[in-house]
């Protein structure tokens, strides 16, 4: 039971989202969909970059959409003309993090 009551107070200062499978599908059909937003668009040679968390739920975003208490943005897309480009970085080794499942 003292495990229990900690859990839930563990979580009453956090807000919870389950979603129906409906729901889930949007979501995913939205990552989507933003995703080809994001590669077409550099393959046109924009430059692209996302926001989302705590950035889109500043009362100043949550004013400037006029989203109601419950609405929330899910990202936000910036696409424009690259002032400079920037240096390439290191990337790590792709077999540091990608393993094959064998059967």
């Amino acid at each position: 039971a003292a495990g229990e009551r900690g859990a839930e107070s563990q979580r009453a200062g956090q807000q919870q989202h389950v979603l129906d499978g409906a729901a889930a599908e949007r979501l995913v059909s939205a990552g989507c969909a933003i995703q080809n937003m994001l590669l077409m668009a550099t393959a046109l040679g924009f430059g692209t970059s996302l926001t989302s968390g705590k950035a889109l739920r500043s009362p100043g975003l949550q004013a400037l959409f006029r989203l109601q208490p419950e609405e929330e943005a899910l990202c936000f897309v910036s696409i424009g003309t690259i002032a400079g480009a920037k240096r390439a970085r290191v990337r790590p080794a792709v077999d540091r993090y990608v393993s094959e499942l064998e059967s």
